[in-house]
């Protein structure tokens, strides 16, 4: 079995790439690298069925011979133009490779889909977003694409936010371990705000769980639906860690820091569900980022 990664190189891109390669796949990684990172793929590099192609995908890549097209191109919002050119030029690029090849397509979209709210948003929730939001215009457009092909075995996942070896400098769990590392102080806004924040493992599960059914019925949100405040975390990466951590707060109000997910149909259709709690997710990236220099 073949299969292409789109954003390969990326935090959940290269961990997809990792994953499916222990699973026999030989794997065919794209990215232009505006996001990812070359030192994500460096432990499996040089594995034989691993080949890295770098290229940009709103030009068209004559791809041959794929089983499996895994979409997770990111772009840096920075530029809104490329971005939206990822999304839509990118899309048809993809659509076109799973066409020709018969392939099964799994399209990762994100939790911005739906903006920025504060309820629990389930799959059958949509709201009407400002079009100066590149980003959520940008996932809508792409899923719209996408569902414009008929006939094709098209499976759209919408992912929130994760954690775990590999992750962006931006991640709030990346930021917390890197000034514990640091021994820096922490800014917050209030120890009694919350995140969720799935760990990479459960996130790969979901999806090799959404690509390996027969039937397939989406779009899916894959996400954490359990809420750690702030001040819960940092005592977990103190625990972990054993150092002490300073937290400095300037502000008063509390707030929920993205989006909450409600994952009721992945449990159901799926049959998912978060298995790694904080503590051993924290432990795991944490031992991944120790004496590793800043990437």
């Amino acid at each position: 079995m073949r299969a292409l990664v789109t954003g390969g190189l990326g935090f959940i891109g290269s961990n997809l790439c990792k994953r499916l390669l222990r699973k026999g796949y030989e794997v065919i990684c794209v990215d232009n690298l505006s996001t990812g990172n070359k030192a994500n793929i460096m432990e499996f590099m040089f594995d034989p069925n691993f080949h890295l192609i770098l290229h940009d995908i709103t030009s068209s890549f004559p791809t041959a011979n794929v089983d499996l097209v895994i979409h997770c191109a990111t772009p840096d919002l920075k530029d809104p133009i490329h971005y939206l050119k990822t999304c839509s030029y990118g899309a048809f690029n993809v659509a076109g490779v799973v066409r020709r090849n018969k392939a099964r397509l799994i399209y990762l979209s994100g939790a911005n889909f739906y903006g920025k709210q504060n309820q629990e948003i389930n799959e059958l929730d949509f709201y009407r977003v400002n079009f100066d939001n590149a980003e959520a215009v940008g996932l809508q457009m792409t899923e719209s694409i996408l569902n414009s092909y008929k006939g094709l075995d098209i499976r759209i996942l919408r992912i929130f936010d994760s954690y775990g070896p590999k992750m962006p400098k931006n991640n709030l769990i990346r930021y917390f371990i890197d000034q514990t590392k640091k021994g820096e102080k922490i800014l917050v806004g209030n120890l009694t705000d919350q995140y969720a924040c799935c760990y990479i493992d459960d996130i790969l599960d979901g999806i090799c769980c959404a690509m390996e059914m027969d039937e397939f019925q989406g779009p899916i949100n894959l996400g954490s639906s359990s809420y750690y405040t702030v001040a819960e975390i940092v005592r977990a990466i103190e625990k972990v860690t054993e150092m002490s951590v300073q937290v400095v707060c300037n502000r008063n109000e509390d707030k929920t820091l993205n989006s909450i997910t409600s994952i009721k149909k992945a449990q159901g259709r799926l049959r998912w569900s978060e298995k790694v709690d904080l503590d051993e997710g924290l432990k795991k990236t944490i031992e991944y980022y120790a004496g590793r220099k800043e990437c």
